[in-house]
């Protein structure tokens, strides 16, 4: 059943990623992650790290509210937009195929935990 408990504890469970790595890691360390978000090459790391802010929490709110509170077209922007996130992190923060040995496993269980943060974005979408 689409929307019952079940749906809201998946959806809980699927943006406790993202809330905890805006108020725990990028609030707390903003000033270190913009310099690690400089260092790959982004424009405006600064910047960049109040939207990731911003999307984190504001987008999580979004979808945790009630489906008749939020236009579907608005909803379904904030996935895409959660969507297109996760990927360009997975590839600048999470670049497998580049790490040095000692990191390569781990890279590539981080990066593939975000392909499959982005496949539950997906299946939320078709809803």
């Amino acid at each position: 059943m689409m929307g019952g408990p079940l749906h809201t504890i998946g959806i809980i469970l699927l943006l406790c990623v993202y809330i905890w790595s805006a108020v725990f890691f990028k609030v707390r360390n903003f000033c270190a992650v913009a310099h690690e978000v400089a260092q790959r090459g982004l424009p405006c790391p600064a910047l960049c790290v109040v939207a990731a802010i911003a999307l984190e929490i504001g987008g999580a709110v979004v979808l945790l509210l009630p489906r008749a509170w939020i236009q579907p077209h608005f909803r379904v922007s904030v996935i895409v937009c959660f969507i297109f996130y996760t990927l360009i992190a997975a590839s600048l923060f999470h670049a497998f195929w580049s790490a040095a040995p000692a990191e390569k496993v781990s890279q590539t269980a981080h990066f593939l935990k975000n392909i499959g943060l982005v496949g539950a974005f997906i299946l939320i979408a078709c809803e």
